[in-house]
């Protein structure tokens, strides 16, 4: 098998190191009783196959993505602005059910906005709370199943 990219999941320990979940890796070979030969920074571990999925992780589909808020892919019409950093963030309230959702643009060279579902955190400094998932990956929050 050749190696392929993988994503933690859950967090586990690669060469005596902890690392968290959305860490990437090098997934080298599939084991018995569901685990997996993975590699981080030439070091090299046999972890359980829950712990890891291949990436880049696909970007849930609209249904599912309604099944965590039936809000996703409506209208500006659905949403309330509740605070925008310029043309970095901006945070939105569904009409519908009061549930808040961040509208994120991420990238490098290429520039994306992801409407995100705010899951946990509901600080009263909504710049250290986009700052949390702002922070994390695509993959994740494609395996969270919690952005569109």
């Amino acid at each position: 098998m050749e190696p392929h990219r993988g994503i933690l999941i859950e967090q586990v320990v690669v060469g005596g190191r902890a690392l968290p979940p959305g860490t990437p890796v090098w997934i080298h070979a599939e084991r018995p009783h569901g685990e997996f030969d993975v590699e981080f920074q030439n070091h090299f571990e046999r972890i359980p196959a829950r712990s890891v999925a291949a990436s880049p992780i696909p970007r849930p589909s609209i249904d599912e993505l309604r099944a965590k808020d039936p809000c996703f892919g409506l209208g500006d019409d659905a949403f309330e602005e509740v605070f925008r950093e310029d043309q970095l963030f901006a945070f939105h309230r569904c009409r519908a059910h009061g549930r808040l959702f961040l509208e994120d643009l991420r990238g490098g060279i290429a520039m994306y906005n992801r409407w995100i579902l705010v899951t946990e955190g509901h600080e009263s400094d909504l710049r250290t709370l986009w700052s949390r998932y702002h922070a994390i990956s695509d993959d994740v929050l494609n395996f969270r199943c919690i952005a569109l």
